[in-house]
């Protein structure tokens, strides 16, 4: 049962972490979008 409880734990923050990084990717790629833009 605990084992459960952690693993529930375990995924909740990963699925947190990759929310995160997909955000910071998109972030990014509107970053590099703007910077491209600017250059041309």
């Amino acid at each position: 049962m605990k084992l459960n409880v952690k693993a529930q734990r375990y995924n909740f923050c990963t699925n947190r972490q990759n929310q995160f990084l997909e955000l910071e990717e998109k972030n990014n790629l509107k970053k590099l979008h703007l910077l491209m833009e600017f250059k041309i």
